[in-house]
């Protein structure tokens, strides 16, 4: 299984942290966001790394080098980074993901390494991972579930008394699910002129078009955080700590 992570972002809502720094590689409780999830998934026997790249992609690179020296790892870099949607990260990496299992992960995701584990235990081959939520406002990526506990519905936009929790950007795709997945997401972004689409968009279109269904992982009382701002940051720090998780 392949672990794609997207890193292509400017993160301009932590500036002036991300002036010179990408915002994947900021350390959060004493190490860098992507370097943990990075860990995790190396435990868990991932060794085939993507990482899309934008802004600051030297930086990253170089980063990524001197956390595991000798790992191969594939860059895509995203030349649009700075004025699309994320879905456009994804789409430069198909020649790298179509038809092959892959995890999807956004780079600056704080998770407990059970967050792995659940997803790939799952017997989804097509999942998303999901916070159990009830305080749910705009900024939350929502879902609401159908009556087999599949994806229904997922989308910022969704009322949030209906939802039932937020994706927290970690997705499972299989093999199979990966074709109809990205020739969906290049319909939306390149004949459709869906230029600022998130990737969940194209998921929702898989589910409601009946071309595959997605499972939902429900991590619990996993830890998972994502951070946007500077409050979002101070604000995990301080759960970090309560928690007595461990610095670099």
């Amino acid at each position: 299984m392949k672990a794609v992570f997207l890193a292509a972002g400017i993160a301009s809502r932590l500036r002036p942290l991300t002036d010179h720094t990408p915002k994947a590689i900021l350390p959060v409780h004493g190490v860098p966001m992507m370097r943990r999830s990075m860990q995790h998934l190396y435990n868990a026997g991932i060794r085939d790394f993507v990482i899309v790249t934008g802004y600051l992609e030297d930086k990253l690179k170089a980063a990524v080098a001197e956390w595991f020296p000798g790992l191969p790892v594939a860059y895509v870099s995203n030349p649009d980074y700075a004025t699309k949607g994320n879905a456009t990260s994804l789409l430069v990496a198909r020649h790298l993901v179509e038809g092959h299992d892959f995890l999807l992960l956004d780079g600056d995701l704080i998770i407990e390494a059970g967050v792995i584990t659940d997803i790939l235990a799952h017997p989804a081959s097509t999942s998303t991972a999901m916070r159990p939520s009830s305080a749910l406002g705009e900024e939350e990526m929502k879902v609401i579930l159908d009556g087999a506990g599949n994806v229904a519905r997922i989308s910022k936009q969704l009322p949030p008394r209906e939802s039932v929790g937020e994706s927290i950007g970690i997705n499972r795709f299989s093999a199979a699910s990966s074709r109809p997945l990205l020739d969906i997401m290049h319909d939306r972004v390149n004949n459709r002129g869906l230029v600022q689409d998130y990737y969940e968009d194209s998921i929702q279109e898989l589910v409601t078009s009946g071309r595959g269904t997605v499972g939902v992982v429900n991590l619990g009382t996993r830890y998972c955080a994502e951070i946007d701002t500077a409050a979002d940051l101070g604000h995990v720090e301080a759960q970090l700590a309560a928690l007595g998780w461990p610095r670099e």
